[in-house]
């Protein structure tokens, strides 16, 4: 069976002023199968709006290939608008002074479909979202989390069998952002579609996701399974906070003794760190006692992506 998504060796170079040039992405290829749910990760800068608005056809790449169900962008941009529903970040596809009905109606007709046909679906799609109530309300006077919800239900009302999404849960509270995790697996398994989904907030996509692409300076440093990536990320993370400013000796010497995932220098000092052996915990404070650094608070921290995504990068550079 074809992927719903592949791209391949995508690169989409920026050009400046007086010839300079920015690589934004380089030879970026994956592909996402039905039924499947992906998180795109990396730090800013590393190319992932980059790579959703090239997918997207919101812009053209210098070279590569993107296949959405198995139409080009490039060459049949009508039909690939057709398989494909887009959710940016900050709601950029609703039209706030329209009511989230008014929203599907607009992007059904936008795309050749009578909105007086798909009544049904538009129904199906305001109680699935518990936005029943808020049906003609124009969307500039709902929460920011029903706003984000007339976004998905506007993006899935063509039905379309690819969904793209940049930050979707971005600064919304922990129960809606738990109902939109909740709908996008219902989405991707009972609807057999596939979703691509871009956050900072890696407990999302650990939650839903089944792979993670990890993007740094425009290239894939990573593409595996989220369930492999814990298992194999066996080491147990510590978060120490010290009682002051660790000096640069310190920290040259944290780094080459153990694996340090990220250190702190403002207000409240502080390190994380992943250790592989039980024994590891001790030769760590006796190295801070002959530095005289004192620790004032100690965290276990279990397996999670957001090691995982620390490691990679700390690694990449």
């Amino acid at each position: 069976m074809e992927p719903l998504l592949k791209v391949a060796n995508l690169t989409k170079i920026y050009h400046k002023g007086k010839g300079a040039e920015v690589v934004a992405i380089q030879d970026v290829c994956f592909s996402i199968s039905e039924k499947e749910i992906v998180g795109l990760l990396g730090p800013n800068g590393a190319g992932k709006t980059t790579t959703i608005k090239c997918i997207s056809g919101l812009i053209r790449q210098e070279a590569g290939k993107v296949l959405v169900n198995g139409y080009d962008i490039e060459e049949e941009q009508e039909k690939v608008q057709e398989n494909i529903g887009i959710v940016l970040e900050g709601n950029r596809n609703v039209y706030w002074r329209l009511t989230p009905k008014e929203n599907m109606e607009f992007f059904l007709e936008l795309h050749g479909k009578l909105a007086g046909s798909s009544s049904e679906k538009i129904g199906e799609l305001l109680r699935r979202f518990d936005l029943e109530q808020k049906k003609n309300t124009s969307v500039r006077e709902l929460s920011r989390g029903m706003k984000q919800k007339v976004a998905i239900c506007s993006a899935l009302i063509k039905e379309p069998k690819l969904l793209v999404l940049d930050e979707p849960t971005l600064g919304l509270d922990v129960e809606t952002s738990k109902e939109l995790q909740k709908a996008l697996i219902g989405i991707a398994e009972k609807e057999e579609r596939a979703v691509l989904l871009s956050s900072h907030q890696m407990e999302v996509v650990q939650n839903i996701s089944e792979r993670t692409i990890i993007l740094d300076e425009g290239e894939i440093v990573l593409d595996r399974k989220v369930e492999d990536l814990l298992e194999e990320f066996e080491a147990m993370g510590y978060l120490l906070e010290f009682d002051k400013q660790v000096s640069d000796k310190t920290k040259a010497g944290l780094k080459e003794k153990f694996e340090v995932l990220e250190l702190h220098s403002e207000d409240t000092p502080s390190a994380r760190v992943a250790l592989r052996e039980p024994g590891q915990i001790y030769r760590l404070m006796e190295f801070l006692q002959s530095q005289e650094v004192k620790i004032t608070s100690i965290e276990t921290e279990g397996k999670n992506l957001e090691e995982v995504f620390l490691k990679t990068i700390k690694s990449n550079e």
